[in-house]
């Protein structure tokens, strides 16, 4: 981690002493996972918060904000913003943009394809993080929707982004079994993928120690910054995206091993 880390593109969409910049525009979803693991870090909660604009619109990172005139944010984005939310446990930038998903029905007006879209899964967590109540019922239908998106999602971000959603039900004390059978899929069609095997660890099936493994050898395997591991093959064990952020924050996550539960 000392090795690589130093070389990594910090602050998405934020300039670095270098000059270089990060995360290919989608400075919003990216942060999330970085924060949501790595710990807080103020230069990227900064490049979040720079990403919403004063009517509470958020866009997919700072530098797009007034300027994308389509697909000008996601899913995807949101959720890294509830990762962020949960990192720093300011709940301020999301309010500021819940009451705009309220007041317009989207996450954005200019999908192109249905990204911006509310759906039920994404309205629950947010309200998750934003501390409202969920009921059972509205739980047992998310549990099912999530696994169905298991089975569905290709072999690529898709499917990352399933864990992602159960992994951050971890962090927020949600995680049940009904959720952790959407990673057992995931497993079971991507044994190899690192990210997998981690929330498995979660859900107290998988090992930490050979998350960890698997991990350092990714890691030593860094050898070109800037580059990626990409997600067009699911099942390579070293899949990141970010320019190896992910898997840095991944390495900080399990040297810290919080302590999981699942709830009944």
């Amino acid at each position: 981690m000392r090795r690589v880390e130093p070389q990594l593109l910090w602050g998405c969409d934020m300039p670095t002493e270098s000059g270089r910049k990060d995360c290919s525009g989608d400075g919003m979803s990216m942060s999330g996972r970085w924060l949501l693991d790595g710990g807080p870090d103020a230069r990227v909660w900064a490049a979040v918060q720079a990403s919403i604009d004063a009517s509470g619109r958020p866009w997919r990172a700072p530098d797009r904000v007034g300027k994308q005139p389509t697909d000008s944010f996601s899913r995807d984005g949101f959720l890294g913003l509830l990762e962020s939310t949960v990192a720093m446990s300011d709940k301020g930038p999301l309010t500021r943009v819940w009451v705009y998903v309220k007041r317009t029905g989207k996450l954005c007006p200019d999908a192109t394809d249905g990204r911006c879209d509310v759906t039920p899964s994404v309205s629950i967590l947010a309200r998750e993080v934003l501390g409202e109540g969920v009921s059972a019922a509205e739980r047992v239908a998310d549990e099912a929707t999530v696994n169905g998106e298991a089975v569905a999602a290709p072999g690529n971000y898709r499917a990352y982004l399933v864990a992602r959603k159960v992994h951050l039900k971890a962090r927020l004390g949600r995680l049940t079994q009904g959720y952790c059978h959407a990673i057992v899929v995931l497993r079971s069609r991507f044994p190899e993928n690192v990210f997998f095997r981690a929330v498995d660890a979660e859900c107290g099936r998988g090992r930490w120690e050979a998350v960890g493994e698997a991990l350092t050898r990714c890691l030593g395997a860094w050898k070109n910054p800037g580059s990626e591991w990409t997600w067009n093959a699911g099942n390579s064990e070293c899949i990141a995206t970010s320019q190896g952020h992910e898997l840095i924050s991944m390495a900080k996550y399990l040297l810290r091993r919080p302590v999981v539960g699942l709830v009944p």
